[in-house]
């Protein structure tokens, strides 16, 4: 936080940019949009739909309405809800990339 001082000194304007929200225990709180540089999984449903939609060419992948509104009208009902429900990893993946979950191993 940091204090600035108006020209002619009638008053202070505090500022909170720097602000980062802490736990309990004072550690960050863990947030998979952090700049950690790995690929967000999705499922493959999810990956397809976003596929779908970025093949397409009908609009710009950083808008997150569009796309599920396209994706709705391809047929990818799981890419609307994973986009509407994880808007932060959403971003995350347009900056390092989708990659699919692997399933659990049956044995």
């Amino acid at each position: 936080m940091f204090t600035l001082e108006p020209p002619g000194g009638t008053g202070t304007i505090q500022c909170n940019l720097c602000y980062t929200p802490r736990r309990a225990d004072r550690r960050r709180t863990i947030d998979p949009a952090d700049e950690l540089g790995y690929p967000v999984m999705v499922s493959a449903d999810v990956l397809e739909g976003l596929d779908a939609v970025a093949l397409s060419g009908e609009t710009n992948m950083n808008d997150a309405l569009e796309v599920q509104a396209l994706a709705f009208l391809m047929g990818y009902p799981e890419t609307v809800w994973w986009i509407d429900h994880f808007p932060n990893v959403y971003v995350a993946g347009l900056i390092h990339g989708f990659v699919v979950e692997s399933p659990p191993a049956s044995e």
